[in-house]
């Protein structure tokens, strides 16, 4: 009896090591999955990313070329709207001398007056 136990506990721990070895290699087998796995993905999420960038960096530009056009629209306009300003002042200085200067004395006056304060 005391052989067949020790030929039982023999098998045992052979069994064990060999299913330990089969969980080892298993274990291995897997983990070499999820890194290639997780490299795949790495590769996926690059091109894709880059594909994403590449994107927004076209609407960026569209975005950023038509405020560019608004941008030269307004100051366009505000050029513009100096020079009718210029235009009007150089008009009346001609045309209503006395006028002007009245206009021009009571701004000075009421500037004066709020500055005293």
């Amino acid at each position: 009896m005391a052989a067949t136990s020790k030929s039982n506990n023999g098998n045992e721990s052979r069994a064990a090591t060999n299913a330990a070895n089969k969980v080892s290699a298993t274990a291995g087998d897997v983990q070499d999955d999820i890194l290639r796995l997780s490299s795949q993905i790495g590769d996926l999420a690059a091109a894709k990313g880059t594909e994403a960038w590449k994107r927004a960096r076209r609407q960026i530009d569209g975005v950023l070329k038509d405020a560019n056009g608004k941008s030269r629209d307004v100051a366009d306009a505000a050029f513009e709207a100096r020079d009718n300003l210029v235009a009007t002042i150089d008009d009346a200085i001609e045309n209503r001398p006395y006028a002007t200067l009245a206009v021009v004395l009571a701004a000075g006056f009421v500037a004066g007056a709020i500055w005293k304060r």
